[in-house]
């Protein structure tokens, strides 16, 4: 199943989009098999460390965790550290920036490879919408939570990368539903052209 039928089958099932009998035969057929691969599987018992990351992101006290190892390779920096900066998005006591209204930034330094660029994490209030703008370097941005709406209809889920170009010029909106949290680096900054 291709990225985007995935995409399409994940808002069919929340409800987002209207049901397609096609794809939800694909659906259908997908979970059988991966039932069936659950039941060929050996059980493996998950190491401590993994244990306690997935259960304490199963109880909501880390909602980011299972990101931290993807951020780490993002943003150049120790697994240890990004963990941190993870934690603090849910920390009430986190001062954020706010950028604009209903949209703040966490910023924080990137390792050597991103020594110049602004990196963060960027937390919009729902139904929030990123004014037009034109990126004057190169960005890259993964969705934490939440969904992002972009200006062509397209939505990014949780874990979805979206790198853009400098020169890029675009719009995007969080979704009705919950706030929407992205990590980003962004070389050389951007130009707000509307808004």
């Amino acid at each position: 199943m291709s990225e985007e039928r995935r995409r399409r089958a994940a808002l069919i099932a929340l409800g987002q989009e209207p049901p397609d009998p096609e794809l939800s035969l694909e659906v259908e057929e997908a979970k059988s098999a991966a039932q069936l691969l659950a039941h060929a599987a050996s059980p493996i018992t998950p190491g401590e460390d993994l244990r306690a990351r997935l259960m304490a992101s199963a109880r909501g006290l880390d909602p980011y965790a299972g990101f931290v190892d993807r951020l780490a390779r993002m943003f150049h920096r120790s697994t240890d550290g990004m963990a941190g900066i993870a934690r603090r998005i849910t920390d009430p006591a986190t001062a954020w920036e706010e950028l604009l209204p209903g949209i703040r930034l966490l910023h924080f330094e990137g390792g050597a490879p991103l020594a110049t660029a602004d990196c963060g994490i960027v937390r919009m209030d729902p139904g929030a919408t990123f004014p037009v703008h034109r990126h004057l370097g190169h960005e890259v941005s993964m969705i934490l939570s939440g969904v992002a709406v972009l200006e062509d209809g397209r939505t990014l889920l949780p874990g979805d990368l979206n790198p853009l170009e400098a020169g890029s010029v675009h719009t995007f909106r969080a979704g009705p539903d919950e706030p929407l949290v992205f990590a980003a680096f962004v070389h050389e900054g951007f130009e707000v052209i509307e808004g």
